[in-house]
């Protein structure tokens, strides 16, 4: 499969998955990876991630990194490294995961 294709296959399975699921949460790191790396750069990796039998995970930078501007960055890790839920996202991150119903 193209870039194309793994980013549909993995969007799509973590839509149909439940909101506190590994696919469901692999799809939450690829629409963050999209918006910051763009098309070409996350199918690049997302191809290179597949053939090596490995998922893309964002890194955070340490609260000292975030103080002298360091962005996150993508890394490409095994499947077995998976992040737990709890430890996925910073808490910037964390509050916009969850819609507000004023």
């Amino acid at each position: 499969m193209n870039g194309f294709q793994l980013y549909k296959k993995y969007i799509t399975s973590g839509q149909n998955a439940g909101r506190d699921s590994e696919q469901w949460a692999y799809a939450q790191t690829l629409n963050e990876a999209f918006s910051l790396v763009g098309t070409t750069r996350l199918f690049n990796l997302l191809e290179q991630a597949e053939a090596t039998n490995q998922r893309i995970v964002l890194q955070y930078p340490s609260s000292t990194e975030v103080i002298t501007g360091e962005a996150c960055t993508l890394q490409l890790a095994s499947w077995e490294s998976t992040p737990k839920p709890a430890d996925r996202m910073p808490v910037s991150s964390w509050f916009r995961a969850y819609e507000f119903d004023y």
